[in-house]
């Protein structure tokens, strides 16, 4: 069964043109290819985990983007990855091709969760891959029983 970690210290809360972009990355461990699962495992996180009210609750304003992005592990971006910024050195947003699934949130749709992932074939040598097979769809927030 794939986990899920968030990555440390790659998180990133900016405000822009009064619309608050909230950034959090996380990494699976355990991939699966097969895209239903997936997106299963992602929206259990999200949900187990109230991933989105915690998110929501960073915005600076009441306009805000949430961007989660969940990566896999691979040779070039491991389980431990540490982000070295500045000059030369390796930010999460240069491993884009172990990116497999991404879940937006806008706030002028709030009730709507925004997906998509892929299956992408193992890196080659030069860090680059091919995607299989790509997945976009939204589907409506669901509610807490709790609230």
């Amino acid at each position: 069964m794939p986990e899920i970690y968030e990555i440390p210290d790659t998180s990133q809360v900016f405000t822009q043109n009064n619309v608050t972009t909230v950034r959090i990355n996380y990494i699976i461990k355990n991939e699966c290819t097969d895209l239903d699962l997936l997106h299963q495992k992602v929206q259990d996180f999200i949900y187990d985990n109230d991933i989105i009210n915690t998110s929501v609750s960073y915005s600076e304003t009441e306009n805000y983007y949430i961007n989660l992005r969940f990566y896999r592990i691979s040779k070039q971006l491991l389980f431990d990855f540490e982000q070295i910024p500045g000059f030369g050195g390796d930010v999460i947003e240069n491993h884009n091709e172990d990116l497999i699934a991404r879940v937006s949130i806008f706030s002028d749709s709030p009730d709507q969760l925004y997906y998509k992932l892929w299956n992408k074939t193992e890196n080659n040598k030069d860090g680059y891959n091919d995607v299989i097979e790509e997945r976009s769809f939204c589907e409506a927030l669901q509610i807490s029983q709790n609230s």
